[in-house]
């Protein structure tokens, strides 16, 4: 991020340049020379070149970010934990549920294995 900083700031010194040579060069009635004129979009063709080189750094600091960020989430709790962990109580528990069909099915309520 600072490589970008720094080439915004050579940008702003180069348009200051620019601008003061407008100011500087311009005839009485306001027109530069030919030379001024060369010298001029040499020095805009400068600032261009440099906005273009900021969006460069930009898309590469943009993909440096995405190649950074982890591709998974880490495993941070135990796969016991993971478990689906009954929320309802009493007769509506899944726990609850699972024990009356298995007592139903057995003989004479006794579990038969």
């Amino acid at each position: 991020m600072s490589k970008v900083n720094e080439l915004r700031a050579q940008r702003a010194k180069a348009w200051d340049k620019a601008q003061a040579f407008l100011t500087a060069n311009r005839n009485d009635k306001g027109i530069l020379s030919q030379q001024d004129v060369e010298t001029y979009q040499a020095l805009e063709q400068d600032i261009v070149n440099l906005g273009h080189e900021i969006e460069r750094q930009e898309r590469l600091d943009a993909m440096e970010r995405e190649m950074a960020a982890p591709v998974a989430a880490p495993i941070t709790a135990k796969p016991e934990a993971s478990k689906k962990m009954d929320t309802k109580n009493g007769t509506a528990a899944d726990s609850y549920n699972k024990a009356f069909w298995t007592q139903v099915r057995s003989k004479n309520g006794l579990l038969m294995r």
